[in-house]
């Protein structure tokens, strides 16, 4: 193999050299597995010593004889030259000594029938590159300019359209894409783009003269739009291209989409005009004096007409949407002569006007706290239906509150994604053009409905024939998404509602008392406190006062406790309000895997950088799944927030049991999971277990309010274990997370109704 060596140049103040080399990919050392889906890796490099050994001992080896690369690199293969400029870094960890971070690294484009069967038969037989050469001879440069509208793979036998698009991947990861790393790395060695950013402009662009293009005509539309890329991350790529830009108004658009969508982000559906301008004064300077100009004439965006507040045009259009919906709902009652009393037996009169309220109006809500009877009142509802020949559907918002609405009602409940047929590639199967068939849908868990959730619903509703009944605990956290949903249809005080405040078992059980004191924002303990205290006659729950750093050690001795008390996994549910850090979801599920399922000889196991998965782990899908595939290797799908447990690792597959379905995951499907013996609050929200530990450190203190504290304590269907700081406790009870949103949709609603 032919090799040389060339200094670049040496960095005096930092004493960092760069250099240039040709090696040949020997193996990669991270990830282990070379086919993972990854940006960062690590691999050993071949350099031979034949040619210019005068500069060949400047190279600093590892070990084992070989370079060490480290960077975001492409798929690297074997018997094959590359060109790599580094810069030569020691390693933090010693141990391994010298290692070169890449800052440009390249290979030789074919350039006749040879070269292009030798790198074709990285991924083909000798048989298929020839086929495939012998019908486009000039395949990869067909490939590098997208000029496939008259490939025909009828011609090529051996070669149909999944092996053909493997081949198309692996030329544009070798050569379209380094050669837009090359175009996208200054002079300095830093590169601009990195290689997980082009793949992803490549496939909106299909070529590397689209995506230069875009860059220079639309830098901020075209980067902004792309998913993991903010505008400031933007803004420093695009003004290091071009610094001209500085001034344009482009930069000032892309800057108030980003405080709006920041906006939505913190739940709000609308900004205040002159906060808005502040932030972008802070933000972007020197661009500012396009505020005006862009607010008047984007169509994009919403202005008031006092141009106090502005939005999204597409948020603002959806709480109008919902807003005219729930209107024509009111308006034309359906009234059903049915005699109410005769299904009212056993309940309370606050729990007798839910079932008034569905028989008179279109759209009703059903209210209530932990222990008021919303789910037995509920069910009243169903036998009433049933009873009258009403057909029904019964949605959540989550795969985890569908379960476990269909346990209490003992009848099919389903997301509402599944309820209105929405596929990814299709859309949504039921909309106004083709209603939903059913008298009445009752949507459980509605506080964790975000607003375009509720506009596709509300969309798939003929107000002539289907009634609506939303039931929510209007103290649990809102939605993840902007809007307050739930909390704005209860305040127009336009919509019937029946609210129950009767709490069952309210004197004997701690739980619901300290439950419904959080909900209110009582203090239910000193500050100062310390060691554990029980509430209510049957003690069900404990507040356990420890220092922050013995909370986790406190949390393992806890689930061992119950673990040897004859709970199971599933028996118990460790839960807190945030996923990083030292007292976070992901820490403290490594740190209870070890407990709850230890490694052994028996159970298979497959390392990730974050997580272990082994065979009987509890697992929860973190992502909304619509091309998941079962053990019958058909396509189905699965939910965010579902649980289920790992029976199987055969390979690079984890076989996920979730009760009525068996998911297969290759190994580059696993971000999807998450080990589930801990979760954040709003992961729990709609879901249950006998027994909850709820985590409440000094360090969560910022994230904590009072909703977040009752979601996780109502989430027990005997006890909770409250592990935490009295002191956070209390600052936690005085903030509310419903009521600060900046929302349209309770003044829509309250106007000319």
């Amino acid at each position: 193999m032919a090799s040389y060596v060339k200094r670049i140049g040496v960095d005096i103040l930092s004493e960092v050299k760069r250099v240039k080399f040709v090696a040949e990919f020997y193996k990669q050392v991270f990830p282990k597995n070379t086919n993972e889906e990854t940006n960062y890796r690590i691999c050993a490099m071949n350099v031979d010593k034949e040619k210019n050994e005068d500069v060949y001992d400047e190279l600093k080896f590892n070990k084992y004889g070989n370079v060490t690369l480290v960077g975001d690199l492409p798929e690297l293969y074997e018997d094959v030259d590359y060109t790599i400029e580094a810069e030569e870094k020691l390693s933090k960890n010693k141990a391994f000594g010298y290692q070169y971070n890449v800052i440009r690294i390249t290979r030789q484009k074919p350039t006749n029938k040879t070269q292009s069967k030798k790198f074709l038969t990285e991924i083909l037989t000798h048989n298929q590159a020839e086929t495939l050469l012998k019908a486009y001879p000039n395949i990869i440069d067909k490939i590098i300019n997208n000029d496939l509208d008259d490939i025909d793979l009828n011609k090529t036998k051996g070669i149909k359209e999944k092996l053909f698009e493997k081949i198309k991947y692996k030329v544009i990861q070798n050569f379209c894409l380094m050669e837009l790393i090359d175009k996208y790395t200054t002079e300095e060695g830093e590169q601009l783009l990195s290689f997980s950013v082009l793949k992803k402009l490549y496939n909106n662009y299909s070529s590397v003269e689209k995506i230069e293009s875009a860059i220079k005509k639309y830098p901020y539309e075209t980067l902004c739009n792309l998913s993991g890329i903010g505008f400031k991350t933007a803004d420093k790529v695009i003004l290091k291209l071009n610094p001209n830009m500085i001034n344009n108004i482009q930069r000032t658009v892309a800057c108030i989409k980003y405080l709006l969508s920041e906006n939505e982000n913190n739940g709000n559906t609308y900004m205040n005009t002159k906060e808005l301008h502040k932030e972008i004064g802070k933000l972007i300077p020197e661009a500012m004096h396009h505020f005006a100009t862009v607010i008047k004439d984007n169509k994009d965006l919403y202005i008031s007409s006092d141009k106090k507040i502005i939005a999204n045009r597409k948020t603002y259009e959806t709480e109008l949407f919902i807003s005219n919906k729930i209107k024509e709902l009111l308006i034309k009652p359906n009234k059903w002569c049915i005699d109410c009393d005769k299904y009212s037996k056993g309940l309370t009169d606050e729990q007798k006007l839910a079932l008034n309220n569905l028989c008179n109006h279109n759209i009703s809500l059903l209210i209530g706290g932990a222990g008021t009877g919303k789910s037995f009142s509920t069910k009243s509802i169903i036998n009433m239906l049933e009873d009258n020949d009403k057909s029904y559907m019964l949605l959540a918002s989550t795969g985890k509150a569908s379960k476990v609405l269909s346990s209490y009602c003992q009848r099919p409940a389903q997301t509402i994604h599944r309820g209105l047929g929405f596929n990814p590639e299709k859309g949504w199967l039921y909309n106004h053009k083709n209603p939903l068939d059913v008298d009445v849908v009752i949507v459980d868990e509605t506080s964790m409905v975000d607003i375009f959730l509720a506009k596709h619903l509300l969309d798939a509703i003929d107000v002539n024939r289907t009634k609506l009944v939303f039931v929510f605990d209007e103290a649990q956290i809102p939605s993840v998404s902007c809007g307050k949903f739930a909390y704005d249809m209860i305040n127009s005080e336009v919509i019937p509602y029946t609210r129950l405040t009767k709490i069952f078992r309210y004197g004997e059980g701690g739980l619901y008392w300290v439950a419904t004191e959080t909900r209110n924002g009582n203090q239910f303990v000193e500050s100062t406190y310390t060691g554990v205290k029980n509430f209510g006659k049957n003690k069900d729950y404990s507040l356990i006062s420890v220092p922050q750093e013995k909370t986790i050690d406190y949390t393992l001795k806890l689930y061992q406790h119950l673990l040897n008390n004859g709970n199971t996994i599933d028996d118990i549910m460790v839960t807190m309000a945030l996923n990083k850090g030292d007292y976070g979801a992901i820490e403290v599920n490594r740190r209870i895997q070890e407990i709850a399922n230890p490694p052994s000889p028996h159970k298979k196991e497959i390392k990730l950088k974050i997580n272990t998965f082994r065979e009987q782990d509890k697992v929860m899908q973190i992502v909304n799944n619509y091309t998941a595939i079962n053990s019958d290797y058909e396509e189905d799908t699965i939910f965010n927030g579902d649980t289920g447990t790992i029976i199987k690792i055969k390979g690079d597959e984890v076989f996920v049991d979730y009760g009525d379905k068996v998911i297969i995951y290759g190994r580059n499907d696993l971000d999807q999971l998450m080990l589930a013996y801990a979760v954040n609050i709003y992961k729990m929200q709609g879901s249950s277990a006998k027994n909850i530990i709820l985590l409440t450190p000094k360090a969560h203190t910022y994230m904590l309010n009072r909703n977040l504290l009752y979601t996780g304590q109502t989430r027990a269907k005997q006890r909770v274990y409250h592990i935490g700081s009295p002191k956070t406790i209390n600052i936690a009870l005085k903030k509310s997370a419903n009521y600060e949103r900046h929302t349209f949709l309770k003044d829509m609603l309250m106007c000319g109704v």
